[in-house]
């Protein structure tokens, strides 16, 4: 009876039953969908800066390979002493004017027996005059290089005594190298073809640039052993 007494009490409050705020419940439900929505969006533009860093980085990559600096392989033994078969090469052609001493490479599309990029040393400039005189010496002929009457004092010169051949290397030649074009030889002399051979006048147009730095040999372990300036 006490039971009853206290419920019908109740009642006749006018106090309502409480019920569940159906707004309340549909906010919640807002707020935590807004959370994933606003997750998905962040997530969607970090994909986005990613793709656009990526798109920016192969783009200037692509400008970097074309317009300032590229790669190239040394191929043959013909410079031998300063780079050896298969060297990587880093090469910079970007306002170059090539000047005696520098290593470049070229390449002439036209040679037949050489179509692809050759790597040399500039002995001479377009209207000097290089005199080679070829001075017997025991076994070996003496070979002495003149640029406008002064005499090339190369360190970076190599012999091989396997691969000289004394009667090729014989006698004096001057050359007078016209304007526009390059006289380049070999730092393994005595077996390069060069300007002396089926080269002849390199056209400076055919210059693809100046060799910077060597990478690495024919693979990627000798990176760390070769990696460096070339002089």
């Amino acid at each position: 009876m006490q039971k009853n007494n206290d419920t019908n009490r109740e009642l006749s409050s006018g106090e309502a039953p409480q019920e569940l705020d159906a707004t309340a419940i549909a906010d919640d439900d807002s707020f935590g969908t807004g959370e994933i929505i606003q997750t998905k969006s962040k997530l969607s533009s970090d994909i986005f800066d990613f793709l656009e860093m990526l798109v920016v980085a192969a783009c200037a990559i692509i400008l970097l390979f074309s317009f300032v600096v590229r790669l190239s392989s040394v191929e043959g033994t013909s410079m031998v002493g300063t780079l050896d078969d298969g060297d990587k090469l880093v090469v910079s052609g970007l306002f170059y004017e090539p000047k005696q001493g520098d290593i470049v490479v070229f390449q002439d599309l036209e040679n037949e027996l050489h179509k692809g990029a050759i790597v040399k040393r500039v002995i001479a400039v377009g209207g000097q005059t290089v005199k080679l005189k070829y001075t017997p010496s025991g076994t070996v002929n003496t070979l002495t290089i003149t640029v406008d009457g002064v005499e090339l004092k190369e360190s970076y010169r190599y012999y091989d005594p396997l691969y000289f051949n004394k009667q090729a290397h014989t006698g004096e030649y001057t050359y007078t190298v016209p304007d526009g074009s390059l006289f380049v030889m070999g730092d393994n002399t005595y077996i390069s073809d060069d300007s002396r051979g089926s080269f002849g006048y390199v056209d400076e147009d055919k210059v693809i640039g100046r060799v910077v730095f060597r990478l690495c040999g024919q693979d990627l372990s000798s990176l760390f052993v070769k990696f460096g300036t070339v002089q």
